[in-house]
């Protein structure tokens, strides 16, 4: 069917169309052809098949007299006229149509790629073929494209400018050597043919006639024809009518042309060594431009966060899918995520490119309070804040801040065009080199902010950082068990609960911190590639790197002279390190935003205060239902760090993703500091006497002497405060008891005193009953 082979509804809708106009008489037979031809000339079957059925149906519609052959045989002669001219107009409109857009899937094929031309396919003709050259060349078979050589295939492969400036050179490298070499050919037969004419008399020259046979071909020709522009042909036909003349007259113009083309190919060979030398080792790097492309989501808070979130679904149902046996009663869920901490020697040149990338946009005094910030918060995680390098930069920062250091060395705007993750993009340029386009990065309005709310949010930490939101009992309320987190043996601060910045925070210190552990690793097999195999001569290598980025930051060296640098000292592969500066201020941008972060700076306090307590009064649970209290509604991740004690800096950091049903419910001693101070100074002090008033009723004045042993009090009413809305609630199953037995004994009468009384009464009783 047509509509299976055009394999387009559009195009056979129009096909319909065509047909529709015919029927209702709108266009005649030839008009349809002629459309029909544009839709189906690929397919030279559908064509032929449709002036078939179109004769066919106008044979139908005229019926011939019965008995009348000769009426018969006209109509039939009529046809085969029509479609013999049908099929010639078609042979012709198809010898004019390229071989590209011809079907030949229904042609005679050799092998794979070879398909034999149809028979009303017209053949050019070609001049100048000698036997010899007619057996070798061929004018019926064509190659075609077989599915993986198609052009299109490598779209994904595309070429970088600087191979298109060493292919262009090597095109025109390629035209020069080509008419060099023809007009070297040209010169020669026309030396020959100028020795053979010079040889005859003069009346056999004036009558000579230059052919074929004589040596030139139709490439010599042309040769001529280029020397002489657009007096081109007029000049052959001179040659080819009388060659005593024109020879020796194109031969000096050859040898002209050969001198002024092989001084102008020695000029151009410096240019093309130059281009060359500029462009080769830069061609070489397909990867950089698409490497920059995906750091410019990788990058992204959006993008750290989606990943993250697509390995904890995949966790998940991973272990909903396994068995609760299998499991091995786990204690926690496996991790989303762990990132390896393997290099020590990179963290030193980490905390130094951060202090140069923070000091080129920020004032001093922010400097410090970022890298205080990076101390108390990355560094402590990973036990690296003692590190001397952190230590220095520190206290360089403080001494410049001290002494009233202004702003960056830049003081400009970082300006950011990324709509889609609100300015934490950066753009490329046409060459594929990333713009400095960090939009917060040392902003003044971000510095003003952060410096303007300094007062308020250091008031904030301190009055935080003094509460206890623990006291001692606090473990026991929280239930069996509570220590069992610890029970491994975990330090205190290899924990840390962090809501979304400081999460992103962590994975992006964690890609620089990658990123110069392959571009030490680059180093050293750079160096082994130059015949150094020490050590010392691949760390040469590696400083020799960090130099080089150390002046980027600085801006004393630009981006594509960075990157020209890198190529020459590790190779090719060091593409990855091209977006090392925008990295960095992209660190640096974060350490901003949770400085000017409420949540951020309180779970960072919470952090330190938990951390002080020691590995023996640390609890995972009580830590985590005082991190959900900050953290509120919003995603709150666990971040614990694997390491030995004497390996600080090097270890497993697992992030895992805190669902409802690992949050813990805050303990009812979890109180505000102002709460805290004010339940203390009410129940937490002992009466001393000293300022006591006397009562008004000294019925009502106690006598503890008179109560002693009569009174029992145990007192197991809790109450449970809720810090988020200031609820109060009892917990059940607990009271408070106060017992006062009444019913004292009453005082023993002794007894000797009523039997006398007793004695005393019956003796009266009988002596007046004697006296009666």
């Amino acid at each position: 069917p047509v509509d299976d082979r055009l394999r387009n509804r559009e195009t056979y809708q129009e096909f319909l169309k065509c047909l529709n106009l015919f029927s209702q008489e709108i266009i005649n037979r030839n008009e349809l052809q002629s459309l029909v031809y544009d839709i189906l000339g690929r397919y030279p079957d559908l064509m032929h098949g449709f002036n078939e059925f179109l004769g066919r149906c106008e044979s139908m519609g005229k019926a011939p007299v019965p008995g009348d052959d000769s009426t018969t045989r006209k109509a039939q002669a009529k046809l085969d006229a029509r479609d013999l001219k049908a099929a010639a107009q078609r042979d012709k409109a198809m010898s004019m149509r390229p071989v590209a857009e011809l079907d030949l899937s229904n042609c005679e094929r050799c092998g794979p790629s070879y398909r034999m031309l149809p028979k009303g396919y017209q053949r050019l003709a070609c001049s100048g073929r000698t036997p010899e050259i007619q057996l070798l060349l061929n004018d019926d078979w064509v190659s075609i494209s077989s599915g993986t050589e198609d052009a299109n295939s490598f779209k994904n492969m595309r070429k970088n400018q600087y191979e298109d400036n060493m292919f262009r050179c090597e095109d025109d490298r390629f035209e020069l050597d080509m008419m060099l070499e023809t007009n070297a050919s040209c010169l020669e037969e026309m030396g020959k043919i100028n020795a053979n004419v010079s040889a005859l008399p003069a009346e056999e020259r004036q009558q000579m006639r230059l052919e074929e046979k004589n040596g030139l071909s139709p490439v010599h020709f042309r040769c001529i024809e280029r020397i002489y522009g657009d007096h081109g042909g007029d000049m052959v036909d001179l040659l080819r009518k009388n060659p005593g003349v024109a020879v020796p007259v194109v031969l000096a113009r050859l040898k002209q042309k050969d001198d002024e083309w092989r001084r102008v190919q020695e000029e151009m060979n410096k240019v093309w060594k130059d281009v060359y030398e500029k462009n080769y080792s830069k061609s070489l790097d397909h990867r950089s431009f698409y490497q920059k492309q995906l750091d410019k989501k990788c990058f992204s808070s959006k993008g750290l966060l989606s990943e993250l979130k697509e390995l904890n679904e995949k966790r998940r149902a991973e272990a909903a899918a396994t068995p609760a046996a299998a499991q091995g009663g786990r204690a926690e869920p496996e991790p989303d995520m762990v990132l390896a901490f393997a290099d020590m020697g990179v963290h030193g040149d980490l905390h130094t490119v951060l202090a140069v990338g923070a000091n080129e946009t920020l004032s001093a005094d922010t400097v410090a309070k970022l890298l205080r910030l990076y101390r108390d918060s990355v560094a402590s995680v990973l036990g690296i804040a003692d590190q001397e390098s952190l230590v220095t930069a520190l206290s360089t920062a403080e001494a410049t801040a001290a002494a009233g250091g202004g702003r960056g060395r830049r003081g400009k705007k970082r300006t950011s065009d990324d709509d889609e993750d609100e300015g934490e993009g950066m753009e490329l340029d046409g060459e594929g080199n990333g713009n400095e386009t960090e939009g917060a990065e040392g902003s003044d309005e971000g510095a003003a902010a952060v410096e303007g709310d300094d007062e308020g949010a250091a008031g904030d930490q301190q009055r935080f950082e003094g509460c206890r939101p623990l006291a001692a009992a606090a473990v026991n309320r929280l239930g069996p068990g509570a220590e069992a987190a610890n029970a491994a043996g975990v330090p205190a601060k290899c924990t840390i609960f962090c809501n979304e910045g400081l999460y992103v925070l962590f994975r992006l210190h964690y890609i620089l911190f990658e990123r110069l552990s392959s571009a030490r690793a680059t180093a050293q097999a750079a160096a082994k590639a130059k015949g150094d195999d020490s050590e010392a001569g691949g760390e040469g290598e590696y400083k020799t790197f960090v130099g080089l980025l150390t002046r980027l930051l600085e801006g004393s060296l630009d981006s594509s002279k960075f990157e020209d640098e890198c190529r020459a000292l590790l190779g090719t592969g060091c593409y990855t390190l091209f977006t090392l500066d925008k990295l960095v201020f992209k660190v640096v941008k974060q350490l901003q935003l949770i400085m000017a972060e409420d949540v951020g700076s309180k779970l960072v306090g919470l952090y330190k205060y938990e951390s002080a307590r020691g590995d023996h009064g640390f609890s995972t649970r009580a830590y985590c239902a005082n991190a959900c209290v900050l953290a509120g509604d919003d995603a709150l991740f666990k971040l614990e760090l694997s390491a030995k004690a004497e390996e600080k800096g090097m270890g497993n950091l697992s992030i895992r993703t805190l669902d409802e049903s690992a949050r813990t419910e805050a303990p009812a001693c979890a109180l505000e500091p102002e709460f805290e101070g004010y339940l203390n100074t009410m129940v937490g002090s002992e009466a001393d006497g000293s300022g006591s008033q006397g009562v008004f009723l000294k019925r009502s004045a106690r006598r503890p002497e008179a109560d002693a042993g009569r009174v029992t009090v145990r007192n197991g009413l809790e109450c449970k405060l809720n810090c988020a809305n200031s609820k109060v609630s009892y917990v059940l199953d607990t009271e408070d008891v106060f017992v006062r037995r009444r019913g004292a004994a009453k005082p023993v009468l002794s007894t000797d005193h009523g039997v006398a009384k007793f004695h005393a009464w019956m003796d009266a009783q009988t002596g007046m009953a004697t006296a009666s």
